[in-house]
């Protein structure tokens, strides 16, 4: 099922706390603004690694829910445009390469792969030329 954020009581009477839609959403804006409006290494990190879980369970409610569908495909580059912002290229880079939907490279030659993705993150991450 999809949740938003809620509180839940099971059978047993002990609540708790169901992440959902509105982390994940949550989590996603705050990688984007952290993008223009500079914020720390550690905040992108925590963002990316919220939304990069809530995604595997998270699901669209339609087809027209473009920010759950296509999410998962574009988080690699708002979180790294996030950690370049916070002057923090290392982890930009490594954020880069963890989520970087490498669907988009069946075809490519192993070797040529790395070489590839680094120009791309380059290209969105001037900041970290190097």
């Amino acid at each position: 099922p999809t949740f938003t954020n809620a509180w839940r009581r099971p059978a047993s009477g002990r609540e708790f706390f169901v992440e959902g839609r509105d982390t994940l959403l949550q989590a996603v804006h705050n990688l984007t603004m952290a993008g223009v409006n500079k914020k720390d290494a550690a905040y992108c990190q925590s963002n990316y690694d919220t939304a990069k879980r809530l995604f595997k369970t998270v699901k669209a409610k339609d087809e027209d829910d473009t920010q759950i569908v296509h999410g998962p495909r574009t988080l690699y580059n708002t979180a790294s445009r996030c950690a370049t912002k916070a002057g923090d290229c290392n982890l930009a880079w490594k954020l880069y390469k963890d989520g970087y939907p490498l669907e988009l490279m069946k075809k490519t030659k192993d070797d040529l792969k790395e070489q590839i993705m680094r120009s791309s993150f380059e290209t969105t991450n001037q900041k970290c030329k190097k």
